[in-house]
């Protein structure tokens, strides 16, 4: 699990994993503002967050920005409400938050390879997201997933992310989009118009035997795909409501 900003992974071999091979967790909750505005109560418990950390409200159905605050005081494990420097509107009510010194934002996954899982190689959930030179052998999921609110209520909405060089073969899937959420409860596909999932370019990778498809994206926008090759044994391709995607294969 990479959680941290900036994490960097170099050089690294993966063998036999019974979960993710890599994934960029990143816990959201749904809040709940009080009456004065200058505290908010979680749906769920996340861990701790120092004095002044920055924490983003945002609509997770619509994927739209609300507002940014700081920290008042240190949250503390266990304790499920967060109090913030400055009030925050009635708006923000049953919508998400983010504190983004957890997110995974700035990942680079470099020259590494992951083989005979019984999941998914890299799951991205952040934005600013590099993954190059990886080899993907013989994984039971997709070789790289880029998801929202897919895992446990985990993830930042990926965006601005290139997935080049990399080989997958013989793996449930190529790279794959996902975008759920689960606000009442119910895990489903979100509005196309909604979907933060943008930006995401996958150029001169190999897909050999991906059965579930080897580029499905959905509810997905502002993509490019460029010299990539699909061989034997490889479901094509899967654009489901998506939008700008620019093919120079």
């Amino acid at each position: 699990a990479a959680a941290a900003p900036g994490t960097f992974l170099l050089d690294c071999s993966f063998e036999a994993m019974g979960d993710d091979g890599m994934n960029s967790l990143s816990n959201i909750t749904y809040v709940n503002p009080s009456a004065d505005g200058l505290e908010v109560t979680r749906q769920r418990d996340w861990g701790s967050n120092p004095k002044g950390s920055l924490v983003v409200f945002f609509d997770p159905e619509k994927g739209r920005y609300l507002a940014n605050r700081r920290v008042r005081e240190g949250d503390e494990p266990g304790r499920m409400t967060t109090r913030l420097d400055r009030p925050v509107s009635s708006a923000v009510g049953g919508k998400g938050m983010i504190a983004p010194r957890f997110r995974g934002i700035g990942t680079i996954v470099s020259g590494c390879s992951w083989k005979d899982g019984r999941w998914t190689g890299v799951v991205l959930q952040t934005p600013n997201a590099l993954v190059e030179n990886c080899t993907f052998d013989n994984l039971w999921q997709e070789a790289v997933r880029l998801c929202f609110f897919g895992d446990w209520n985990e993830g930042l909405p990926p965006y601005n992310v290139l997935i080049r060089n990399c080989r997958v073969s013989d793996c449930g899937g190529g790279v794959i989009t996902r975008y759920q959420h689960s606000a009442d409860g119910r895990k489903t596909w979100a509005k196309p118009v909604a979907s933060p999932i943008r930006a995401i370019d996958v150029t001169g990778c190999t897909f050999r035997n991906t059965p579930r498809g080897a580029l499905v994206f959905a509810c997905s926008g502002d993509c490019g795909f460029a010299g990539n090759v699909i061989e034997d044994g490889s479901r094509r391709t899967d654009f489901t409501a998506c939008e700008e995607m620019r093919f120079d294969d």
